[in-house]
C-alpha cells in the first residue's frame, strides 16, 4: 500500500511539472504572438539603446567616442570580417559513424542568408561598410587524439596549430 501511495504521489507531483512547462511554453507562445505586429501595420523600429561609458561607481565601461552605427550595435575600433566568414571542424576523438559529422555542416551551410545570420548584416565598420551574410562550410578533418583523450587550453591550442601547420586547414583570415 505504502508503495502505490509514493507512485501516486510522485505521478502528482510528475504531472503538476508537466502542466506546469505547458502553461510556461503557451505563456511564451501568446506573449511572442501578441508582439507580432498585424500584416497590415508596419513595424515601428525601437530606439536605439544608448551605451553609458561609466557605471554607477565611475569606471569607465569602454571607450569614449565609439562610432553609433544607429542600430545598437556599435562599432568599437577593432578588426570587422567584413567578406564571408568561413568555418572549419576539427573533428577531435573517434567520430567513426557519427552524423554529427554531417548534421553540424549542414547546419553552418544553412545559415548563410538566413535570417537569423543576416542580423549580423546591420553592423559596419568604421568606415560604414557592411558585414556579409555569407558563411560557407569551408573545411573540416579528423584528428584522431593526437594529444590523447584530456584536452587541457593549451592542448587544443597545439591541435588547431598542428592542423593549420601541416596545411590539413588553411590559415585564412576569415575562418
Amino acid at each position: 500500500m505504502t508503495t502505490n501511495k509514493r507512485r501516486s504521489a510522485f505521478g502528482h507531483i510528475g504531472l503538476n511539472l508537466v502542466l506546469t512547462f505547458m502553461v510556461v511554453c503557451a505563456s511564451t507562445f501568446l506573449n511572442a504572438q501578441a508582439k507580432v505586429p498585424p500584416a497590415n501595420r508596419k513595424p515601428v523600429a525601437a530606439a536605439p539603446a544608448v551605451m553609458p561609458t561609466t557605471n554607477l561607481t565611475g569606471i569607465s565601461l569602454g571607450p569614449v567616442g565609439f562610432a553609433a552605427t544607429g542600430n545598437g550595435i556599435e562599432y568599437h575600433g577593432g578588426p570587422v570580417m567584413l567578406s564571408s566568414h568561413n568555418v572549419y571542424f576539427i573533428w577531435y576523438g573517434n567520430w567513426s559513424g557519427n552524423t554529427t559529422t554531417t548534421i553540424l555542416p549542414a547546419f553552418i551551410s544553412g545559415l548563410s542568408g538566413s535570417p537569423y545570420f543576416s542580423i549580423n548584416t546591420t553592423f559596419e565598420n568604421g568606415s560604414n561598410q557592411n558585414i556579409s551574410s555569407s558563411v560557407v562550410m569551408a573545411g573540416q578533418t579528423f584528428d584522431s587524439y593526437s594529444g590523447g583523450s584530456t584536452l587541457s587550453d593549451s592542448g587544443v591550442q597545439t591541435v588547431v596549430s598542428r592542423a593549420l601547420l601541416n596545411g590539413t586547414l588553411p590559415k585564412d583570415t576569415n575562418g
